[in-house]
């Protein structure tokens, strides 16, 4: 299974991968997150943005 976790750094939205829950959160310490499980089944779906 893989992650998206996302957060904002000043006027930067920054993100990383990652395969499992199991990172080291010191590089984030403080930081609010936002973590979004990447389905891969679903991946071929097409998304519409408004």
């Amino acid at each position: 299974m893989q992650y998206l976790i996302t957060w904002i750094e000043g006027e930067e939205v920054c993100y990383r991968f990652v395969g499992d829950l199991n990172f080291d959160p010191s590089a984030l310490e403080g930081k609010n997150l936002i973590i979004t499980k990447i389905d891969e089944d679903n991946s071929q779906e097409e998304y519409v943005t408004h």
